[in-house]
């Protein structure tokens, strides 16, 4: 097979000019809330970006700025650099190995760590805004639309629309995030709608034409053939399990005959890096070293959680590495006075239901609480996640982690060092004051 060069794409240029940013500052500021970056930050670094923003101003958030938003979730979900929870704020601080990794990279490496993250790793409901699934239908549908299309052919978009065959339906163009962020990646060219003389809403499609490129033909077929979203992408995955599970719902509350119905094919995601099916397109020296590859590793030693219901009720306690979180959840319960009668979960990222929860061994949906260590989470001082306890009352802890000491014996159980205020009762009696103190 004849090996293609991939051609210098100006989207590793803007990444590059991005995490010099990160790399200047020793610590990044963030909002509050979001954990997004600063309004004036991004208005000063989309002026050096080639893909500018358009129709913004130093009071525009993140959102706005399609570029930056994607770049600060591909450097999010890499681990390039991690959000830190201190006292006097919340911050951005680069990974120092993670980086010396990415430098190490080859120019199509670096290329193939964006599509990594964004096809396998990225949330994309936090990108967009929209459900998984939408964005997932929006990304095949234009990527199958650019394989049925001939390098440097232009698709003229009419009412939202793009018709590509005289035979078959046109594309209604959905969610704008995902369009840009292909753009970006080189798989076309976007040309912008220059009528426009102010933001252009949500519901409207500020570009007038598809122009299709090489690239395209090359990297399309692998990414639908062999790397279906459904297996490849967690937050998309989880939502088809979801969608599933209400259909069988729906067909035990439907009546339907009974038809003996061929079972179909199952295909199972292979267990190989995601760059393995591209490695023919390149040479060897081009496309070899997998960002995402990563030996499992453990982090030892004590590690100290403050355990938190809000400002006023809170506990700190030290606890061992080896701990799973199913010893963290018993000791929370112990030094809150619960009495352990509801399922509950730990969500990594910080938000409740997310894809990233660990849940509690009497649940039916792994992983489990009881399989996993502290040390194996990759934790950090300054991480933040949440613990929901009892799903129908809903209480909702946060922790931080504060210090974590590797060459410190671990404590053989978890010992509380600071507490403040007075735990609330786990149920409430009728006649108590709902807006106590705590």
């Amino acid at each position: 097979m004849e090996k293609i060069t991939l051609p210098e794409l100006p989207v590793l240029i803007d990444f590059d000019l991005f995490l010099t940013f990160l790399r200047t500052h020793r610590q990044v500021p963030v909002t509050g809330s979001s954990f997004h970056l600063k309004q004036a930050d991004l208005f000063r670094l989309n002026a050096e970006m080639y893909f500018k923003a358009s129709w913004v101003s130093e009071k525009s958030r993140q959102p706005h700025y399609p570029l930056l938003d994607f770049f600060y979730h591909v450097v999010i979900a890499s681990k390039l650099v991690r959000v830190h929870h201190e006292k006097k704020g919340v911050y951005l601080k680069v990974v120092p190995e993670q980086l010396e990794k990415y430098d190490l990279m080859m120019h199509t490496e670096r290329y193939f760590l964006l599509l990594e993250t964004l096809w396998c790793h990225m949330n994309w409901e936090e990108l967009t805004g929209a459900r998984s699934l939408y964005f997932a239908e929006t990304v095949l549908e234009v990527l199958e639309l650019m394989a049925l299309s001939d390098p440097g052919q232009v698709l003229e978009v009419r009412d939202r629309s793009v018709q590509v065959q005289a035979n078959k339906p046109p594309l209604h163009l959905m969610s704008r995030k995902a369009y840009e962020v292909l753009w970006f990646l080189g798989f076309y060219d976007l040309v912008p709608d220059t009528t426009l003389t102010k933001r252009p809403e949500s519901h409207e499609f500020p570009y007038t034409k598809f122009i299709s490129k090489e690239l395209s033909q090359y990297l399309v077929p692998v990414l639908l053939e062999q790397r279906p979203l459904e297996f490849w992408n967690l937050s998309a995955s989880q939502e088809t399990d979801i969608f599933s599970e209400l259909e069988g719902i729906m067909d035990l509350l439907v009546y339907k005959p009974e038809v003996e119905i061929p079972e179909e094919e199952t295909t199972e995601k292979p267990d190989e890096p995601f760059i393995e099916a591209f490695k023919p397109l390149f040479a060897p020296e081009d496309l070899s070293e997998d960002f995402y590859v990563q030996q499992e590793s453990f982090e030892g030693g004590r590690y100290t959680i403050r355990i938190a219901l809000s400002k006023k009720v809170y506990r700190t306690i030290a606890i061992g590495a080896s701990a799973t979180l199913e010893d963290l959840h018993l000791a929370i319960q112990k030094i809150y006075n619960f009495d352990d009668d509801h399922l509950y979960a730990f969500y990594m990222d910080g938000k409740e239901w997310s894809e990233y929860g660990i849940y509690s061994p009497d649940s039916d949906r792994p992983p489990f609480t009881n399989e996993v260590k502290l040390g194996e989470l990759d934790l950090y001082t300054g991480k933040r996640f949440v613990y929901l306890f009892d799903f129908g009352d809903r209480w909702l802890f946060e922790l931080v982690v504060q210090k974590i000491e590797p060459k410190v014996p671990e404590p053989g159980k978890a010992i509380v060092i600071e507490e403040k205020g007075e735990a609330p009762p786990q149920y409430w009696e009728e006649d108590e004051d709902d807006d106590d103190a705590w």
